[in-house]
């Protein structure tokens, strides 16, 4: 009785770890089906905006007031959103985090929280007048940036120096190309042509989204694997 009480009580015990474990893959894989999904969006909008340019096109454009995909945009993000927040919860909530790595859990479900903004301030298109949303648009782009180069910065001390090495190359990519996507932020109120205004705000948000899955990959395996977070 004693023994088979044991093996019993052993067993659930090893049940609850398993759950508990297959819970915190799910979490953090999010990430890297959040960055998927974002990619996808892109990807689908832009091949389904007559006339649209990528390369020259801001990725706001897919959803500016009155464009083509604007529905279409607004489909795919809910489930971005609800991803990512599930990535940021799973890394605040790993037992064996370290200071930097669940600062920058925090860091990921604020900034993921605080895009419900964008739905208040879309731009319009370009050559309209500008009112206060594409005021409050440029704003949040900006924070934008800034917020996904410190949650970069701050995480890059959590894994070790291969991806400190690694987390140094994108924040090098993804502040750099950002802040000069705003240089065409006249010439697009104005309707003018912006060159390779796509392509450069694509490097910005697409190689944050890369980097996004590369920590989430990285935290799976190692929670996984049950190694050390420092």
């Amino acid at each position: 009785m004693g023994t088979a009480s044991i093996q019993r009580g052993g067993q659930v015990h090893r049940t609850r770890a398993g759950a508990s474990g297959a819970i915190e893959q799910l979490l953090l894989l999010s990430g890297a089906l959040a960055a998927l999904v974002y990619f996808t969006a892109d990807a689908v909008a832009s091949l389904s905006y007559p006339g649209y340019r990528a390369l020259d096109q801001a990725i706001s454009e897919l959803s500016a007031v009155g464009a083509a995909t604007s529905a279409l945009w607004g489909k795919f993000m809910p489930v971005y959103g609800i991803l990512m927040g599930a990535f940021a919860i799973g890394v605040v909530r790993l037992p064996r985090a370290t200071r930097p790595l669940r600062t920058a859990g925090v860091m990921l479900l604020v900034f993921t929280l605080s895009g419900v903004l964008w739905s208040l301030v879309p731009m319009h298109q370009r050559g309209a007048v500008m009112t206060w949303q594409d005021q409050g648009h440029i704003l949040m782009g900006i924070y934008s940036v800034l917020m996904l180069s410190a949650i970069i910065g701050v995480a890059a001390f959590s894994l070790g120096t291969r991806f400190q090495l690694f987390s140094v190359v994108a924040g090098l990519v993804v502040l750099p190309t950002g802040a000069w996507s705003f240089v065409f932020a006249e010439r697009l109120a104005a309707g003018q042509p912006t060159p390779w205004l796509g392509l450069i705000e694509r490097v910005s948000v697409h190689g944050f989204m890369a980097w996004n899955a590369v920590f989430a990959l990285t935290l799976a395996a190692r929670a996984r694997w049950g190694t050390s977070s420092g």
